[in-house]
């Protein structure tokens, strides 16, 4: 039997000292499997004698057996103590306890039979968080269900191993996918719905979601090399042709243009024959060759520029970015103007970079001539 953490966070108190184990003014007597460990035995005690029932060291006639059904003693308490002369004795998996509590009642005794607890990792009971945006009487009931099944519920998202949210409306979907995303990388943290809950409360095991797989793209490794053919690279000028006719302008390596090309299989059935990726670098290794047939396909098939269906991202002209008034150049009391930066600061013109490029030598400088003893003694 697992202990539980007794340093645990009390998360809700809806039930912290209530008299659960009472019936009438009389404490209900618990007898406790007792090969389940010390320290298990003395928080459990504490739990049942919290809430006004009694441990007692004999099996009462009235009262409560608890066992562990998973260990082979459980098993010959429950065949040796549940017999039909003695119908207020009640051998119940430990769990009871806590399902009570976190239920505010003393739940049947029969909602117990044949009830193992199986939410464990390492032998220790899972923490499941039931987030806040889960309705309050689905969430008290699954807990119950957790409870019983040997999970814990009153806990923290920060502590949990299990965060619980619901997903059946678009918001709710929303904040699954933002939690899923910001435990993606923690591998001792999962998200779940309650259809999970409910799952493994049908199979009666605790088991997470496996990760969602993601395509990788590209080739398969050890899968055969499409290679391009000449009907290729000629589809492929005439969408760039089409697409950006003037390569000035750029963006023929832009990752757009593309991206959309196999993204639109309906209007380009035969790009799907390689990635986004490779038809790109198609074009990126022979630039040179398919501008050159472009500007002929061109020749014949010309694309008036701005037409529908290019892509009209534009670079402006250098002249037009200049804010400089019209006629300031030639008016001879004008102040001269400061070279500016990106942020519209003035910067300190160097002289030395105001020449020309002709002026500028792509000659490298001279080595400079290492300093030997003989040079030293001379200027001595």
């Amino acid at each position: 039997m697992a202990p539980n953490p007794t340093d645990r966070p009390k998360v809700t108190q809806k039930s912290s000292g209530s008299q659960i184990f009472v019936d009438g003014d009389e404490p209900i007597k618990f007898f406790l499997q007792q090969d389940t460990g010390q320290t298990f035995l003395a928080w459990l005690s504490h739990k049942i004698e919290e809430h006004g029932g009694i441990v007692v060291s004999t099996v009462p006639i009235k009262g409560y057996v608890l066992i562990d059904p998973d260990t082979e003693k459980g098993s010959r308490l429950v065949e040796r103590w549940q017999v039909p002369d003695k119908p207020n004795r009640h051998v119940v998996c430990y769990t009871f306890v806590r399902a009570c509590i976190i239920a505010g009642q003393r739940i049947p005794p029969s909602t117990m039979k044949d009830i193992h607890p199986f939410f464990k990792h390492h032998n220790m009971p899972v923490e499941i968080f039931l987030h806040a945006s889960l309705d309050s009487t689905a969430s008290r009931d699954i807990a119950i269900e957790i409870e019983k099944a040997g999970g814990v519920t009153e806990t923290t998202e920060e502590r949990a191993r299990v965060i619980i949210v619901p997903r059946k409306s678009k918001q709710e979907a929303v904040l699954f996918k933002d939690l899923t995303f910001r435990y993606e990388h923690n591998p001792d943290k999962f998200v779940e719905d309650l259809d999970w809950v409910r799952n493994c409360l049908a199979q009666k095991k605790y088991e997470n979601s496996p990760p969602m797989r993601r395509n990788m793209g590209g080739r398969r490794p050890g899968s055969a090399r499409t290679e391009y053919t000449a009907e290729d690279d000629e589809n492929l000028v005439k969408y760039i042709g089409r697409r950006i006719p003037n390569a000035a302008l750029g963006g023929r390596l832009g990752n757009n243009l593309y991206i959309e090309l196999t993204d639109r299989a309906a209007e380009y059935p035969w790009a799907q024959r390689h990635t986004w990726h490779s038809w790109r670098n198609r074009y990126k290794t022979r630039q040179l060759i398919f501008d050159v047939a472009i500007d002929r396909w061109l020749q014949a098939n010309p694309q008036p520029e701005g037409q529908k269906g290019q892509m009209l991202f534009v670079r402006l002209p250098a002249e037009s970015m200049n804010d400089e008034p019209e006629g300031a150049a030639n008016d001879e009391n004008a102040a001269p103007s400061m070279p500016r930066k990106r942020n519209g600061l003035p910067r300190k013109v160097n002289d030395k970079t105001s020449e020309t490029t002709e002026s500028l030598s792509l000659e490298p400088p001279p080595a400079k001539r290492l300093r030997t003893a003989e040079d030293t003694r001379e200027e001595r």
